[in-house]
């Protein structure tokens, strides 16, 4: 009976020994990004991943009936060593030995996955006309293990490409580092680039140059999604610099853009939006309190066409030394609204910030000098104190703290009980009391700004 048993045993540990093995030995995963990149580069007749590549035009997976009897003798393995390779190899027309051509991959794996650092991987293809990430790689698991994707696509399709999609597997919910991520992606031809379904940046910290010129010629829309956190985050300088700069018309960076961890925006949106933007929208989480420098943050942002940019409440430059040429060649812009957190107290260089602002005007219509072009005017102008801001309100934000809270609610209440028929209320006092915007300062706008304060 002991004997039975162990060989039951046995048998058993032999069966999930083999299972083990086969599972493992049916998984293929790419090689790092920097190395996938050199590797397609070498194929394509370059010797090194810094190489620029213009034959490149496309990357396929074989799908349907494809075996390894097919697979050319000048493959090569894109493919962790450890597991199954990946083949990879360079198809162009007429057998030709250099030019144009497209990449071929195919793995007898079942299961095929990217590298965590999948940096670089598609860096400098110049020539790529299209790329689905999961389909044109043959992914069949998530990319949740990844961590790095700085520089991954970076001056992809720089010249060509019109389309750029992630796929079902493409997820970013660990990854750490996207700097440079789409830097020069789609410069030329790219129209529009939409993140909405696929990017989940909680667990992201440095996004410096992330959008650095992508689609900077035809690219109207870029869409964030409803999952672009930025909670995390401490770096973001050039963030969108030059990103859409030709035809892009609005930047919307949605409702969970929580800057409030950020020490770096220097150039964030230096030349964003120059020829088309007329709209940039900061959302209510755009907190600077972190900040040190701010040189050319929002230098010749929306140039031609954007003529109001609001800072918001939480626009707290305490702790900003640095703000030369911030707002420089902005010469369309008209209003620029902050509220009473803008603070020069540490500034130490404003040179030139707000240079070739020709049409900007003060809330009490101080205009533009150009004997006045550092930061002396940084600040709301009042008739006493002459400036180049407008003061912000933000509606129901009666304590001025940049948030909805119960001690508005409680003042709104106080005013509203102290008030008599003959009260007369200000501009400015409408602007900030008349949440359900009737022209009135009634107990309908305590209910209203109660709400408000129970869904923040």
């Amino acid at each position: 009976m002991k004997n039975k048993t162990l060989i039951f045993f046995i048998v058993c540990f032999l069966i999930a020994s083999a299972s083990f093995s086969y599972a493992n030995n049916n998984k293929a995963m790419y090689v790092d990004g920097g190395t996938f990149n050199e590797k397609l580069k070498v194929l394509a007749g370059h010797s090194k991943m810094y190489d620029e590549d213009p034959y490149i035009t496309q990357i396929e997976w074989q799908y349907g009936n494809f075996s390894k009897s097919s697979v050319p003798s000048s493959a090569v393995n894109v493919g962790v060593s450890s597991l199954k390779p990946i083949y990879a190899w360079i198809v162009r027309s007429n057998n030709a030995t250099i030019g144009p051509g497209k990449i071929k991959l195919w793995s007898e794996a079942d299961s095929i996955s990217l590298n965590e650092d999948s940096s670089y991987m598609f860096y400098q293809l110049l020539a790529l006309q299209s790329l689905n990430v999961t389909h044109d790689l043959g992914l069949t698991e998530k990319t949740s293990n990844v961590t790095n994707m700085a520089h991954m696509f970076a001056a992809c399709g720089r010249r060509t490409l019109t389309n750029l999609e992630f796929g079902d597997c493409f997820v970013t919910t660990n990854v750490e580092d996207m700097t440079y991520m789409f830097e020069s992606c789609g410069h030329d031809a790219m129209t529009e680039l939409d993140l909405s379904s696929n990017f989940d940046t909680r667990k992201v910290t440095d996004m410096s140059y992330m959008f650095y010129a992508c689609g900077y010629d035809a690219m109207t829309s870029l869409n964030l999604g409803d999952n672009f956190y930025t909670n995390n985050v401490f770096a973001m300088s050039e963030m969108f610099y030059k990103c859409g700069g030709t035809k892009m018309t609005s930047l919307d960076l949605g409702d969970h853009f929580d800057t409030s961890n950020v020490e770096y925006m220097s150039g964030m949106f230096k030349r964003c939006g120059t020829v088309s933007m007329s709209s940039l929208n900061l959302g209510d989480k755009f907190d600077v309190s972190k900040v040190a420098s701010m040189k050319e943050m929002f230098y010749q942002c929306g140039q031609n066409k954007l003529k109001e940019l609001n800072l918001g409440s939480k626009f707290n430059t305490a702790n900003v030394s640095r703000m030369d040429m911030m707002f420089y060649g902005c010469s369309n812009l008209e209003k620029i609204y902050i509220s009473k957190s803008f603070d020069t107290t540490n500034l130490y260089n404003s040179d030139e910030m707000f240079y070739n602002c020709s049409k900007l005007v003060g809330g009490n219509n101080t205009a533009y000098s150009a004997s006045h072009v550092d930061g002396t005017y940084a600040r709301i102008d009042a008739s006493d104190e002459p400036g180049y801001f407008t003061k912000y309100i933000k509606n129901g934000d009666l304590d001025n703290d940049g948030d909805y809270s119960i001690l508005d609610v409680v003042l709104l209440l106080q005013t509203y009980i102290n008030s008599t028929s003959e009260t007369i209320y200000s501009a400015d006092d409408i602007a900030l009391m008349d949440i359900n915007n009737d022209g009135n300062i009634d107990i309908l706008d305590v209910r209203v700004l109660l709400q408000k304060y129970i869904n923040s």
